[in-house]
């Protein structure tokens, strides 16, 4: 087996792509000793630069890369890949093609344009249902919209009676604060009346105990007299 026939095969194909990336991690050793001075840094960069030789004198046997014609699979290509002398030539040969196809199938011009009609009666029914799905739609959309109405009417009337409930909960408790500070005003006017009453008694009280001193002490001064 030559080195033409090996650099044909897949598998000498796949180890040389391996092997560029192996001969270049060798070579960049071998600098970096060399850069930093690190012992045998000679010996590496010759081994290195040597796998690297090696490995461009096996690569100038790798076949190169061939170019399909891509002018076979689509036919606009052809003038890419073949000139414009003939570059009319597939396409006039699809045309062609294309009319026996039509001419076997009995498929004349009168038909073409019944089928041309059918497709535009087909497009306005596809426009009608259209329509009429849109108006389902429509439909759907504003029964939506009322029942989203009705709901948030039914939370309002909700929060309305709440209100309600709670409002006439604050009037009976003003109510009973009012009650309760007037059954407070009517004992501080009881309790004011009854100090008034208190400190007249102890007025007149007072009174009495000063005329009882004062019959005492004419008491006392008439008996100092007699003796």
């Amino acid at each position: 087996m030559g080195l033409y026939t090996l650099a044909k095969n897949r598998k000498f194909k796949n180890f040389m792509a391996r092997l560029y990336g192996w001969g270049a991690s060798v070579v960049i050793i071998g600098v970096l000793f060399k850069l930093v001075h690190w012992p045998n840094a000679d010996y590496l960069l010759i081994v290195g630069l040597g796998v690297e030789a090696l490995i461009f004198f096996f690569s100038a046997f790798e076949t190169p890369y061939t170019d399909p014609d891509w002018s076979l699979v689509y036919p606009e290509l052809y003038n890419s890949y073949h000139g414009t002398e003939n570059g009319n030539k597939p396409t006039e040969r699809a045309t062609a093609k294309l009319d026996d196809m039509l001419t076997n199938a009995n498929i004349d011009s009168q038909m073409i344009d019944h089928l041309g009609r059918g497709l535009e009666r087909f497009s306005k029914h596809t426009e009608q249902l259209s329509d009429i799905t849109n108006a389902a739609v429509a439909s759907n959309d504003f029964a939506e919209q009322v029942s989203k109405i009705a709901d948030s009417m039914a939370s309002l009337n909700r929060l309305y009676e709440k209100q309600l409930v709670d409002s006439n909960q604050q009037v009976e408790s003003t109510a009973q604060l009012h009650e309760t500070i007037n059954h407070f005003m009517r004992n501080l006017n009881d309790s004011t009346s009854q100090m008034v009453e208190y400190k007249n008694n102890m007025d007149q009280l007072n009174e009495k105990m000063a005329a009882l001193n004062k019959v005492y002490e004419n008491m006392l001064s008439a008996m100092n007299v007699n003796k």
